[in-house]
């Protein structure tokens, strides 16, 4: 399909599971000093839906995408961060088979063979939150540790 804005198709992608993850992201990365425009935003994030939407399939998908660059997963762990990351590595395997065996704590970011950088935040929250209530209850603060943990992943990912 023809871009028809006259703009070039972003580099960037993201994949996060809801629609406030979409909105607070760009507000923590500006409140980091990345400048975010809304007309042409430095990446582009989109909503799965959920979880389990995020099939291999779809990341396959994604990777394929003509001049990207970056795509990045952000997905919450639940009660299980290990249980979650070998559950998404597996579903990415079947793009990108040299995936490491552990998720660095610091999210993982991986060069494809094809030169795409591809990363995955699993969001860890000691009070018990997903990201999305942690961020809507200002329990996630920009300032805090684990908030700039990931935004360096975030900067990092898409070289900021």
């Amino acid at each position: 399909m023809a871009n028809l804005t006259g703009n070039r198709p972003n580099q960037n992608r993201l994949i996060v599971e809801g629609v406030t993850e979409q909105r607070v992201i760009p507000e923590l990365m500006e409140k980091n000093g990345v400048l975010w425009s809304q007309k042409q935003p430095p990446v582009d994030i989109k909503v799965s839906g959920g979880y389990e939407e995020i099939t291999a399939k779809v990341i396959s998908a994604n990777l394929k995408t003509e001049g990207l660059k970056a795509l990045g997963l952000i997905i919450d762990a639940d009660e299980n961060p290990q249980e979650r990351w070998q559950s998404i590595r597996n579903r990415a395997l079947t793009s990108i088979d040299d995936l490491p065996e552990d998720l660095p704590e610091t999210g993982l970011i991986h060069e494809t063979q094809r030169g795409i950088r591809f990363g995955v935040w699993i969001w860890q929250n000691p009070p018990g939150r997903q990201l999305h209530q942690a961020l809507k209850e200002k329990i996630f603060q920009p300032s805090h540790p684990h908030a700039q943990r990931f935004v360096q992943w975030f900067q990092d990912l898409y070289r900021f």
